[in-house]
């Protein structure tokens, strides 16, 4: 065979042993994927990402805004009592508010009794503002009032700011 046919040849071996290199390192020469290296490469991207998934929903849960105010155990005495209102709107509804229930005289002689779930309070203004979330018969509840002061004995609601709510039995103190 001449020189140049042997050449040949080993030109056409080489070619075919780099294809066969280039179709390993690629995935595309066996069903097991790509090489070790790449596979690697490829596990530390995957781990990176979902590093940076569980980093960033640590600091979207840290980062949450706490519910306002301070946790109360129970009702302060301020709250705890029966509050009625002059207002001829509500002249037949009461509020009232034990150590464990708030219940709600909705008129016409019927009582809906909600027990307290959780109870907040948060300073301002002058006077503070509890929050009390509830439950009971038509389901959980919320309710904010205002307490100027635990002498004033009165109240007013944060959706019915205008209507001013006593005491009925105010406690001398």
């Amino acid at each position: 065979m001449p020189r140049h046919s042997e050449d040949l040849a080993r030109l056409i071996v080489r070619a075919s042993k780099d294809e066969a290199d280039r179709k390993r390192r690629s995935g595309g020469g066996r069903p097991g994927g790509p090489d070790p290296e790449e596979r690697a490469v490829l596990v530390q991207k995957i781990l990176a990402g979902i590093l940076g998934a569980v980093v960033f929903l640590i600091l979207v849960v840290t980062l949450l805004p706490d519910e306002p105010g301070e946790a109360l155990p129970e009702p302060p005495p301020s709250l705890v009592g029966r509050w009625v209102t002059d207002d001829p709107r509500y002249q037949d509804r009461a509020m009232e508010f034990t150590e464990e229930s708030l219940i709600l005289h909705t008129g016409d002689g019927t009582n809906s009794f909600n027990g307290i779930q959780e109870l907040r309070a948060q300073d301002g203004a002058g006077r503070t503002a509890i929050t009390v979330s509830y439950h009971g018969p038509a389901g959980a509840g919320e309710i904010t009032v205002f307490v100027p002061d635990a002498n004033n004995n009165t109240l007013t609601m944060q959706n019915r700011p205008n209507v001013v709510w006593r005491r009925e039995n105010p406690r001398q103190e």
